[in-house]
Order: structure tokens, then C-alpha cells, then sequence
């Protein structure tokens, strides 16, 4: 079977990346939509897609299987729960987003969040926007099998009637009418450049697990999509491997463990007329913690980390990683290298991509040991233990977190992702001297890959 074409119009139509899929994803995806559509020839499937778009929603339904369900993570929810009171406090009507919204779990839980804070069903608006139209009727029916409801729903558990389905004998939750009233669904593309084009900018947007899916162009039209839809002040939530992202393309994280929220930089202040000194090398002990504030978008600095400013090799309790690469450190396994090359993904990226994708569906047990497994015979790839640290982020285990994070700074001093994560730990622990210093060398990490 050709693969390409088929990689090209998922591209074309949702953004998504094939590499990010799988290769054997991929192809499990058309064989099982291919069958389902009645076709026993790749080469009729492929000219049927290019003229039925009903056909190109189901192939999309397939290769990203929804994945949500009823307050997944919790604590987004707690944190927006906050966040509206002050709406409801000030009188006004805040207005909602939910894009991707899948089957619909996650913008119901935003309006019951908002009930909850104390605003009245027309006191607010939830958009909820899908490309899957089979997703957005399972959404407008606003009832849900058990495997929607993984999480206590706490004080939400009033705008969830528990029933019995008929047909299966297993326990269904319908929403209740004060919180399905309060939720539009409209059919659009998330990353096309019209996406809600009319609308008036939205107080908050949940756009969660879905950038890891997405080619780079795609990413860049959600990030401009985004952009353009949150209000000035907006708080935007996304999934916790994908906030390097957004924190590197201007947005500054709320600071709220677990939430994932941010919202955009403040523009950088006027720079000072006086005279800035040449930056000189210097002793470790010269070092002077990089003052920044966090309503700061990332400067870059000409300046090349000294080897001296090198974390030193952290305590494990398991065998030691390979030896340390000499030379410029590479950020990225020789898998990694193969698959940006164009080559094909070998077994060893297959196996790390398929723990992202277990990450990203809230598998977080199931991603940890798929990363332990892979570096089993893979103990030298930073990537693999970027990943492990963003799990524990998830799973609100901050030193565990850490821990990660420095073992693949260890064998990439510039990984971007994990020095950025390692400032917003320090952050949140209080310990603004040790997140100014992964801040600063983050920032020269920028620099360094500006001049390659």
C-alpha cells in the first residue's frame, strides 16, 4: 500500500502529521477505514477520498481516535472554575472555547465549571468547534457511556443524570439541560486559516492534545488561530506536553500545578539607553541570577553556554546512561535524527512515539513504562527521558519530575523543552535563583540554534 497520498490528504484536510501517527498507526487507520467503507483496493479507496469528503472524515476519525472524557486532569477545571468567578463577581459574560471539543466531554465540563463558579446558564457561552461530524452528533446527544465519566465528578456530579442504557444494561450519564443549553457545537477546522473567522475573541480557550498531532504548518495556523480568537486577557489551557510550545511562542504559564494555563507575554519593556557591558566569561561563582519576569517573552543572547555552566551528572539508582557524546551535544536520539531526515522510523522511535501517544490520552502508567522499556536498549536518547519528566508533571510529582529533566540535560545540556520545564518547576517551588538559571540558559540555547 502507498502510504503518501494517503499522508497527504490528512495533511490537506486536519494538519495532521503522519510522523507523529506512526507508521503502522497509519496504516491500521486506512486498512480499518478502507473495510468500513466497502473497499477491498487501496487504489479505489484513494480515488474515493479524493472525492467524498464524508470518506476523509472517517479515515480522520480513525487515525486520532477521540480521546476525553468528563474533567480529564481535574485540575484545568478547578482553575477555571476560579478564574470565572471574578467574571461572575464583575457582572459579566465570559465567553468560552472548546477546539478541538471531540464527543463533546471537555465543553461540557466547561459550562458545569461554569455553573459551578455561580454564573447563570445564559450568563455565559461555550463554542465547541470539531472537523469529525460523527464526533459532534455523539456531542448534541449530551449522553455518555462509563468510559466518559474516569473521574470522580465531585461537586459537577448534579448536572449528570446516571441512568441504565436500555440496549447494553451499562450505566449511562445524560448532561443535565442548564449545562447542554449552555454549549454550541459548530463543525470547523481547528487549524484552517477560517476558523470561526467572525467570531468575537473568546475569555478563555481549551485546546488540549492536539498540537502533538499536528505537521508544522498546521502548528503554526493553530498558534495563529489561537492567537487571534483569545481575548487580550484570555487564559488559554493546553495538554502538559504541549505548553513548551506556547511558552516559547509567547505565552507565560499561569504558575498553576496542573492546570496548564497560560496566557500571553506582556510586551517587552523599552530597552535602557545606557551603555549594556560586553558579556565576559566568567567564573561560576560571578554568576549573577538573571532577573526576568515571567510576563516576559524569552530574549535571546549571543552568548554560548560555558562548559562550567553544565549540570553535573544526577544521582539514579538505575544503570548509568551511555557515555556523554563529546563535542556540540546532539538533542535528539539517532532515531530522532533518521525520522527529521526523512528516513524511516525505526522500532526504537515507533516505541517513544507510541508512549507520547498514550501521554497524550491521559495513559500516563502505560507511557511511563513504554518509556522505561525503550530505554532498556535506547539509554542514551534525551528525548525519552523528557517525556518520563513531563508524565510526572502530570502526575503532580515534581521532584520525580526534576529528576527526569536533569538526566536528559545530562546528555543534551541545550534540550529546550526540559530546561524550560525545569524553570517552571522552580517557579512553582519558590526558588526564583534556580529558575532564573534555566531561564538564562534557555535563552542561550535559542541563541545557539539562531547561529547554526
Amino acid at each position: 500500500m502507498r502510504l503518501k497520498p494517503f499522508e497527504d490528504i490528512l495533511r490537506n484536510a486536519v494538519g495532521l502529521s503522519a510522523a507523529a501517527l506512526g507508521e503502522k498507526a497509519l496504516v491500521r487507520a486506512v486498512s480499518d477505514a478502507m473495510r468500513r467503507a466497502g473497499f477491498a483496493d487501496a487504489e479505489a479507496y484513494l480515488a474515493a477520498l479524493r472525492a467524498d469528503p464524508r470518506l476523509v472524515d472517517a479515515l480522520a476519525c480513525g487515525a486520532v481516535v477521540p480521546e476525553t472524557w468528563f474533567f480529564r486532569d481535574r485540575a484545568p477545571f478547578a482553575c477555571l472554575a476560579e478564574h470565572l468567578r471574578g467574571f461572575f463577581r464583575a457582572g459579566r459574560k465570559p465567553r468560552l472555547l472548546s477546539a478541538p471539543c471531540s464527543t463533546g466531554e471537555e465543553a461540557y465540563s466547561m459550562a458545569m465549571a461554569a455553573l459551578s463558579a455561580g454564573l447563570a446558564p445564559d450568563g455565559f457561552v461555550v463554542e465547541a468547534a470539531d472537523v469529525r461530524q460523527t464526533s459532534l452528533e455523539t456531542a448534541e446527544r449530551a449522553v455518555y457511556g462509563p468510559n466518559s465519566m474516569r473521574e470522580d465528578p465531585g461537586p459537577y456530579k448534579r448536572f449528570l443524570a446516571c441512568g441504565t442504557n436500555p440496549e447494553t444494561g451499562k450505566p449511562q450519564y445524560a448532561v443535565a439541560p442548564e449545562a447542554a443549553e449552555a454549549v454550541h457545537f459548530v463543525r470547523a477546522n481547528v487549524v484552517g486559516p477560517s476558523f470561526l473567522a467572525d467570531a468575537a475573541p473568546f475569555d478563555v480557550v481549551f485546546s488540549r492534545n492536539l498540537l502533538i498531532y499536528l505537521a508544522d504548518d498546521a502548528r503554526k495556523q493553530l498558534l495563529a488561530n489561537i492567537d487571534r480568537l483569545l481575548a487580550k486577557d484570555g487564559l488559554l489551557f493546553v495538554g502538559h506536553s504541549e505548553i513548551a510550545y506556547f511558552l516559547d511562542n509567547g505565552f507565560t504559564s499561569l504558575g498553576r500545578s496542573g492546570a496548564f494555563a497560560c496566557r500571553r507575554a506582556a510586551p517587552a519593556k523599552p530597552a535602557s539607553r545606557r551603555r549594556i557591558p560586553v558579556a565576559r566569561p566568567c567564573a561560576r561563582s560571578d554568576v549573577r541570577p538573571f532577573a526576568r519576569s515571567d510576563a516576559r517573552p524569552f530574549a535571546r543572547s549571543d552568548a554560548r553556554p560555558a562548559a562550567s555552566a553544565r549540570p553535573s551528572p544526577p544521582a539514579t539508582t538505575g544503570p548509568r546512561p551511555g557515555p556523554r557524546p563529546q563535542g556540540r551535544p546532539a538533542v535528539a536520539s539517532k532515531a530522532a535524527s533518521s525520522a527529521a531526515n526523512g528516513d524511516a522510523p525505526s522500532p526504537a522511535s515507533e516505541g517513544l512515539a507510541a508512549a507520547r501517544r498514550l501521554a497524550d490520552r491521559g495513559d500516563l502508567p502505560k507511557a511511563m513504562d513504554l518509556c522505561q522499556a525503550y530505554l532498556r536498549t535506547n539509554k542514551a536518547d534525551p528525548e525519552a527521558f523528557c517525556l518520563m519528566g513531563l508524565v510526572c508533571c502530570a502526575e503532580q510529582q515534581p521532584d520525580k519530575a526534576r529528576s527526569h529533566f536533569l538526566k536528559a540535560l545530562y546528555l543534551a545540556p541545550n534540550h529546550r523543552q526540559s530546561l524550560m520545564h525545569l524553570a517552571l518547576l522552580y517557579e512553582q517551588r519558590g526558588d526564583a535563583a534556580k529558575a532564573a538559571v534555566y531561564r538564562r540558559r534557555l535563552e542561550r540555547a535559542g541563541a545557539g540554534e539562531a547561529e547554526t
